[in-house]
């Protein structure tokens, strides 16, 4: 087993975003989160426990270009990763001022994110290891494609769900009635299609299309996601994303 995908990204001015998973997919284990303040420092335990994402808030993490960061899991250790920092302290303002909106404001409900891994597991229900191909046309475990997804995750954000749409709509493919969000959130975390939102009633969702990102043009010339606009559809069980766990990292 490897520890893979580990970035680090400092999403505004308040948190850096830690996420990785492991190769191959393995569930039930337990990560320690290591962080070295200098290039000098000994790396020292910070976060345990079996969640792929940490979010640090550590004033002298936030503040120091230095700091670096190292997953262990057992004997294994992932790679040492520094935050990428677009080092634009207005622009990663206005990132927390829409996560304090959705947080201080009674617009924003709690919510949990897993976002996609790219490494894939065949689905126990329709895909028989033997034949090398799907056994059933459709499945309820998966997605149909004959593979149970990663997930890094989960991220705590908050995220506002504006607008719910039941029955026969024209955004796709879509065969029969189903329940459509839009929503809005901050950049924690940025997502895209096919990662899975967690509503603090315990609801499932997918996110259904690529996001309307809003984007601001730092100091440097870097294009930056300081918000999203998202469509979600509702899930149902016993769909995958069901065994996907509620804690706060």
């Amino acid at each position: 087993m490897i520890i893979t995908e580990f970035t680090a990204e400092k999403t505004n001015n308040e948190t850096i975003l830690l996420m990785w998973t492991t190769d191959p997919l393995t569930k039930n284990l337990s990560f320690d989160v290591l962080r070295a303040l200098n290039d000098g420092d000994d790396f020292i335990l910070i976060s345990r426990g079996e969640a792929t994402t940490f979010l640090d808030a550590n004033e002298d993490a936030l503040l120091n270009e230095h700091v670096r960061y190292k997953i262990k899991c057992g004997e294994v250790y992932s790679k040492e990763v520094i935050p990428h920092n677009i080092d634009d302290p207005y622009t990663l303002g206005v990132a927390g001022d829409y996560l304090w909106q959705l947080r201080a404001i009674p617009l924003g409900i709690v919510s949990y994110v897993y976002c996609r891994a790219n490494i894939e597991s065949a689905c126990p229900e329709c895909y028989n290891a033997t034949l090398k191909k799907r056994v059933k046309s459709s499945c309820d475990t998966c997605d149909g494609s004959g593979t149970i997804k990663g997930y890094k995750g989960p991220v705590k954000t908050y995220i506002n769900y504006s607008q719910i749409i039941r029955g026969d709509i024209e955004l796709g493919q879509i065969e029969k009635e189903e329940e459509i969000v839009t929503a809005q959130m901050s950049n924690l975390p940025i997502v895209n299609k096919g990662d899975i939102v967690i509503r603090s009633n315990a609801e499932r969702y997918i996110v259904n299309r690529i996001p309307d990102y809003k984007y601001m043009t730092t100091t440097k010339n870097e294009k930056f996601i300081v918000m999203q606009k998202v469509i979600l559809k509702k899930l149902l069980k016993p769909h995958e994303a069901y065994s996907l766990e509620v804690t706060d990292v």
